[in-house]
């Protein structure tokens, strides 16, 4: 049992390209065979020895900010909600006011637009829920150009330093070492 997996040991130097720590999405069972670039200097093989890939996975996700539409009947609220954590809702005065002028350029009077403080927007129903969000999502989602979680430096760099280019540890030493950028 276990799981196997690529950390970034550099960054790349690019912007919105892989940073020192995070982790590599492709995920293996135990007994991989590494290519000779997967290594240092550019990498840490990772074995953690009591997980499944679906353990760690969330944690190499794409950091993305989208917006929901909740069916309030005769209106829908359009939410900003952080796709990786999903009860941190939030949408600032300046989004709202953009969304609002996007919408308003839609086909939805200016006046029926109603700005609900930290939340989102409200809007009378003229689109279904899927429709709404395909308009608003293929204008306002936004990639972060990191990953929210990533390995704790010091990890990476003890590893550099004794040139060790593969780890094994536990589920919970792992997790204990994951930096949550929204912390």
């Amino acid at each position: 049992m276990g799981v196997e997996f690529l950390v970034h040991a550099v960054d790349s130097g690019k912007a919105g390209s892989a940073e020192k720590g995070n982790l590599c999405q492709a995920m293996f069972n135990s007994g991989h065979v590494w290519g000779t670039r997967e290594r240092l200097p550019w990498y840490i093989q990772v074995h953690v020895t009591n997980a499944v890939a679906a353990d760690i996975l969330p944690y190499a996700v794409e950091w993305t900010n989208s917006l929901d539409v909740i069916d309030e009947g005769a209106t829908l609220l359009l939410r900003a909600q952080l796709l990786t954590k999903p009860n941190w809702v939030r949408l600032d005065s300046q989004k709202r006011t953009k969304i609002r002028n996007f919408l308003s350029s839609n086909g939805y009077d200016i006046d029926s637009i109603e700005l609900v403080s930290n939340v989102g927007i409200r809007v009378p129903a003229l689109h279904t829920v899927q429709e709404l969000e395909s308009l608003i999502n293929d204008t306002f989602t936004h990639r972060h150009e990191h990953r929210r979680y990533y390995v704790n430096h010091t990890v990476i760099n003890n590893q550099i330093a004794l040139n060790n280019d593969r780890v094994e540890i536990t589920l919970n030493q792992f997790t204990n070492n994951i930096i949550d950028r929204l912390d």
